[in-house]
């Protein structure tokens, strides 16, 4: 079972919020280009279907992979996932650490962004 306090879960909850935000930030992006993208073309060439080019842009959503590792029963794949997370965050597999490391860590604080 992984330490819900402590150093190691403030890095943790630190570099997860960091990442959520990064990608976050990468979306908004990759929108707002998109929207560029298209309005640049709807100025430069006035015969397109306004409208049924913002239908396109609107409906264009991700898809989901449907096959994964080789399993393509979308059990086996949450199966798989399951397994793998349960490795990843078990104690006896986790990665080793120092503890002293840490310590270190922890007394220059979490201030500085990961």
């Amino acid at each position: 079972m992984r330490s819900m306090s402590g150093y190691v879960a403030d890095i943790m909850r630190n570099t997860r919020s960091v990442y959520h935000y990064a990608i976050s930030d990468a979306k908004i992006h990759e929108r707002d280009e998109v929207n560029q993208r298209f309005a640049e073309a709807v100025l430069d060439n006035n015969s397109r279907d306004f409208w049924g080019e913002v239908k396109s842009i609107r409906s264009s959503g991700a898809s989901c992979s449907s096959c994964i590792d080789g399993l393509e029963c979308s059990k086996d794949i949450a199966d798989l996932f399951a397994k793998q997370y349960q490795d990843l965050y078990t104690y006896n597999t986790s990665v080793p650490y120092d503890q002293a490391e840490i310590a270190r860590i922890g007394d220059r604080g979490l201030h500085h962004s990961i």
